[in-house]
């Protein structure tokens, strides 16, 4: 068994199945939302990536019922299904 780390409280993570594309070990990994570079806990490289899909726990959904929405330029949220600004 891999060894267990404390997880800081109110923090949002995620869970996914993760490979290191150096050395092919596979691992179950729960990180912090945002975190793009993963370290293989076997081989220590920053190689790792999740494979599969990987979605927060939290997904934003307009009022349309759609899911996917892209941030603009100024940093607003937009609706790629109905065009909607959206402000949170």
């Amino acid at each position: 068994m891999g060894k267990l780390i404390a997880l800081q409280e109110r923090i949002p993570h995620i869970s996914s199945e993760c490979i290191c594309l150096h050395c092919g070990y596979e691992w179950i990994g729960v990180f912090p939302t945002g975190v793009t570079s993963l370290e293989c806990p076997e081989c220590g490289l920053m190689k790792g990536v999740f494979k599969g899909v990987c979605v927060p726990e939290k997904v934003l959904e307009c009022n349309c019922g759609c899911r996917h929405c892209f941030v603009s330029g100024e940093g607003n949220i937009i609706c790629c299904n109905c065009g909607i600004t959206h402000r949170f």
